[in-house]
């Protein structure tokens, strides 16, 4: 996770923290692949990342995270290449992403 300090007064420090839209107003970004992003939702909603793989093998976990992704939808930019994130962030466009380093 990465986020814009500029923007954001306290660190984020959880992925359920960038699930707080409340805490953490603005943009967030994500990629638009289930590939990391459905792993991400679950561990916002409270699954421990050891329980993750299990959980997303069967069809509720996977609901479980598109649930969990639907309540941020309205929040989300969907980036498609590695630097998307930096450049966005620098941008001012997104506050929070995922990101890989």
């Amino acid at each position: 996770m990465a986020y814009n300090a500029d923007k954001l007064k306290t660190p984020p420090s959880s992925w359920a923290d960038f699930w707080d839209l409340e805490k953490f107003p603005g943009k967030r970004a994500l990629r638009k692949s289930p590939v990391h992003t459905l792993q991400i939702a679950l561990m916002a909603d409270g699954v421990p990342k050891d329980k993750v793989y299990a959980l997303l093998k069967t069809p509720q976990g996977v609901d479980r995270a598109f649930a969990k992704l639907d309540k941020v939808k309205s929040s989300i930019q969907w980036r498609e290449s590695g630097a998307q994130p930096q450049q966005w962030l620098a941008a001012g466009d997104v506050v929070l992403t995922s990101a890989f380093g």
